[in-house]
């Protein structure tokens, strides 16, 4: 006769592993539950993203096919004035006429290089984070001005190419603001149109920190320029 051997486990032992097992597949389904909310949050926040990029690509593009003068010049004075707001936000001091001054010589960019809006921006959110506009801004490694240029490297390229001298680097906000675009957008070129790599070649540091400082205040101003352009029912009905 085979002798069956009894069972050592208890009752209470063989409720906890029950209970114990129940628990694992709840606390699984929460987790589910969880992480699906989360994904559709993100799915939604991604695709306001694009639909954004998208408002935001149409907008700044249709300043350049645009036939309608009006309809330019409005739009123009959509960029100058987010410009404006955005200079006077970060150079904090009460000095309306050079702030003016500083807007200007950006909206001037958009005459130089309109095909490449964003561009012009980005560049305008790299000089927010140099030198908070200002002209007075001196680094160490001796650049100057709000685009802060390297006078003592850049010298020669810049008085070939561009016909601009030292001074004027120095006192005319929009020579400065000229030859800084210009030589960021040269180093863009030569890096395949790669920002970052365009940025370290201009400031001469690769710093992941330095480029998200840009990179946010770059989404401040696009985001200024766009709840100016949504507000606009011009702009809605043409676009």
């Amino acid at each position: 006769m085979i002798n069956k051997k009894k069972s050592t486990k208890s009752p209470r032992m063989h409720q906890f592993k029950k209970r114990t097992t129940k628990l694992l597949v709840y606390t699984a389904v929460l987790l589910t539950i969880t992480f699906s909310f989360f994904l559709g949050i993100f799915v939604e926040h991604l695709y306001g993203i694009v639909q954004k990029n998208d408002v935001i690509y149409r907008f700044l593009n249709n300043i350049n096919y645009s036939k309608d003068i009006n309809y330019y010049e409005l739009r123009v004075d959509d960029l100058r004035n987010a410009i404006y707001d955005f200079v006077q936000q970060y150079f904090q001091e009460d000095d309306p006429e050079y702030i003016a001054e500083v807007t200007d010589a950006f909206v001037e960019l958009f005459e130089v290089d309109d095909e490449n809006k964003h561009y012009i921006l980005y560049f305008i959110a790299l000089c927010c984070v140099e030198s908070n506009f200002r002209m007075s801004a001196r680094s160490n490694a001796g650049a100057v001005g709000i685009s802060q240029i390297m006078w003592n490297i850049w010298g020669d390229s810049i008085k070939k190419h561009y016909g601009i001298n030292k001074e004027a680097i120095y006192t005319s906000i929009g020579d400065n603001i000229y030859v800084g675009y210009k030589i960021w957008k040269n180093f863009l070129k030569q890096n395949n149109y790669n920002i970052r790599l365009a940025n370290a070649k201009y400031l001469g540091v690769d710093s992941s920190s330095y480029n998200e400082r840009i990179n946010a205040r770059y989404i401040y101003l696009i985001n200024s320029i766009l709840k100016r352009a949504l507000n606009d029912e011009v702009y809605i009905k043409r676009i």
